[in-house]
Order: structure tokens, then sequence, then C-alpha cells
């Protein structure tokens, strides 16, 4: 009696289940429900992820063991994707604040040179605290340059942390020591450049495989105007490199080889535009202003930006 009993719920037990089966499976196939659970799964996934990276935050990426340097990988992946065929080697997870004093976390990652002929360079990622991707930044720090450390320190002369980027040169590389970078309106951009005796030195826009760090473009020249009269040193210092870097001539005619690509170059609108800023009178103005700044990168940048030079093809920029 007591087989024939349980049978009989084994029975009804398997027949529940044929029944509600296809309606559980019916609901996860709605494509609106599924849609939804997707979007859960990955906000839940990418919080995990930032919590893991928070982490590893000011310790040495480049330098952990291998089971946390793949636990930082997957994290890293799942909060700005994964990069396919790239060599990028995590460097760093702190924080840098803007000039409104507002602070944000950045993902410092390293492009080494592996080639030469070849460029290095720097992708920084950053977020807002609540691990959210505010924006990326990928930029070059140097043609024939090595990388040879990365860190973010406290910059007397903008008042804030900046990330420093220390520098070498490899086979006919320029001398390019260090390197500055600093937030501006959540942009990662170069605000100094130094050779091996700490001189101040121009950055080369007319090639773009010689530009160190995030080019603006599409800008109007009452918006570098208005940039050049900031508040914000860093914003000025960024503004400065710009204008006393070497920019192509729009006059001189690009150079032509019969059966190789074009030459890449700066845009033709962007090497003007560099001209009209620097023949305005009120930007005229202001540079004779900052070349009496108690800031000394301010003082230096000016003087620089007072004297500009244009890329000429064939010539080594110093």
């Amino acid at each position: 009696m007591r087989l024939v009993t349980f049978s009989l719920v084994c029975l009804i037990i398997g027949f529940a289940g044929i029944a509600v089966t296809p309606k559980i499976t019916g609901d996860f196939r709605n494509p609106e429900q599924v849609r939804l659970f997707d979007r859960l799964q990955s906000q839940s996934d990418k919080r995990a992820a930032w919590q893991t990276l928070l982490k590893f935050e000011n310790q040495p990426l480049s330098k952990l063991a291998k089971p946390q340097a793949e636990e930082l990988q997957k994290a890293i992946d799942e909060l700005v994707g994964k990069r396919e065929n790239e060599i990028v080697i995590p460097h760093l997870v702190t924080t840098v604040s803007d000039a409104k004093g507002q602070t944000r976390y950045a993902l410092i990652e390293e492009s080494p040179l592996v080639t030469i002929p070849g460029n290095s360079g720097l992708r920084v990622h950053v977020f807002a605290h609540d691990g959210s991707l505010v924006r990326s930044s990928v930029f070059q720090t140097g043609w024939r340059i090595f990388i040879t450390d990365i860190r973010v320190a406290y910059l007397e002369q903008i008042g804030r942390k900046a990330i420093e980027v220390r520098s070498a040169p490899a086979i006919n590389g320029r001398d390019v020591a260090k390197q500055f970078y600093a937030l501006i309106n959540d942009e990662v951009l170069l605000i100094r450049l130094e050779d091996n005796a700490r001189n101040l030195i121009r950055n080369a826009y007319g090639a773009p495989n010689h530009t160190f760090g995030l080019t603006i473009t599409g800008r109007s020249a009452d918006a570098w105007k208005d940039a050049l009269e900031s508040g914000d040193f860093a914003e000025v210092l960024a503004t400065l490199t710009w204008l006393s870097g070497i920019h192509l001539d729009p006059k001189e005619p690009i150079p032509e080889v019969s059966g190789m690509p074009p030459v890449a170059h700066e845009d033709i609108s962007e090497a003007r535009l560099v001209g009209d800023v620097r023949s305005r009178q009120d930007v005229q103005r202001q540079l004779k202003a900052l070349m009496l700044s108690q800031n000394l990168w301010v003082r230096q940048a000016a003087k620089l930006a007072d004297h500009p030079g244009s890329y000429t093809w064939g010539i080594k920029v110093r």
C-alpha cells in the first residue's frame, strides 16, 4: 500500500512539473523580461567589479601577484570592456580632482612602446564615486619614447593632484623626461612637458604621431580665448600648451611621395584656428598679462606661446 501511495505521489509531482515548466520557460522568453533581467544582472556585475577595483586603490597594479592580477583584470573588463589584440597594462587606481573640488576615481593603464618606430600611450578611465564610467581618454605619450614611471602627485602650481608620467627616449626619440596631465572638465589634458634638464618644451601637433596627450578639436576661437582667461591654472596651462605648440603651417604644401600613403598631418582647419586665436588682440593682451604671473609654470608657458613656431617637414622637433 505504501509503495502504491509513493508511486502515485511521484506521478502527480511529475505531471505538475510538466504543467508548470512551460509557463516558467515562456516567462523568460518574453523579450522585455529578458532585457530587464540582463540589465539587472549587468548592473549587479558592475557593482561587484567596482568594489573589486577599489580594493586595489593606490597599489602598484603592475606588480600584483597572478591571482590578484587576474581578479583585477576581470573587474576592469567588466567596467570598461574587454580589449582584444591590445597590450594594456593596469598601473594605478587613485583619486584626482578638478578645479571645483569634485573628486573622481581614475584607472590609469599603460600602452607600452613595443616596436620602434612606434608610440607609447595611456588610457585613463574616469569614474564617479558610484563606479559609473564618466569618460575614457586614450592618448599618446611619445613617439619612440618609453614610459619609465606613472604617479599621481599634488602639484602646487595648479593646487591639486595631477598625473605625472616619467619617460625616456628610445632610438631617435625626443628628450621628454616628464609629462603632466590634469583633470579639466572630466577630460585628462596635457598641461606641461619637460626635458631632462627640467626645461619647458613644446608639444608637436603638425604630425599626429609626435603629439603628446589628448588634442581638443572643434572648439571655437572664443572658447579658446575663454579657456585662456580661466581661473583654473590647469586649464590655462593646457590652453598655453596648445597655443605654444608646433602646429602645421597652412601655407606649406603637404609632402607627397609617389606610391606611398598620404602623410598624416594635423587637420588644416585646426592649424588655421590656432593662427586665428594667436592673432586676436584680446588673446595677445592676456598673454602679456600671463607673462607677469606669479605662477612660474604659467609665466614660462605664456612666454613660450608668445613666440610660437610652425611644424616644418623633415625638421626634428626639440
